[in-house]
C-alpha cells in the first residue's frame, strides 16, 4: 500500500468534506475563517482523514485547537500520525 503524505490526505478529505466548495486553498488557509468549516465539518473532516489514512484519533487531549488552525496545521499532525510519533500528551505520559 503506497504511503500517503498528511497534506495529501487532508487535502482529499478537505475536498470530500466540501465537494462543492470554490474556496482554492494551501498550506496556510484557515479551516474556520478560510473555508468555513464548523464543528459538525470538522468532526467529519476528521473522520474523513481517519478512514482515508488508516489511523485513529481517539484520545481527545490529541486534539488541541491549534491543530485546527490551518490546512498545514492539521496536515502536520497528520504527517507526524502516519509517521508513528505517539500524540505529544501520551509521550511526556
Amino acid at each position: 500500500m503506497p504511503s500517503k503524505h498528511g497534506a495529501d490526505v487532508v487535502r482529499e478529505a478537505i475536498k470530500s468534506v466540501r465537494p462543492t466548495t470554490d474556496v482554492e486553498f494551501d498550506d496556510r488557509t484557515g479551516l474556520v475563517d478560510g473555508l468555513h468549516l464548523d464543528s459538525t465539518d470538522l468532526l467529519t473532516l476528521l473522520g474523513e482523514i481517519e478512514d482515508r489514512a488508516g489511523i485513529a484519533i481517539e484520545d481527545s487531549h490529541e486534539l488541541d485547537e491549534c491543530i485546527f488552525a490551518t490546512v498545514g496545521t492539521l496536515a502536520d499532525f497528520v504527517a507526524k500520525r502516519l509517521e508513528g510519533a505517539p500524540p505529544a500528551e501520551s509521550a511526556s505520559a
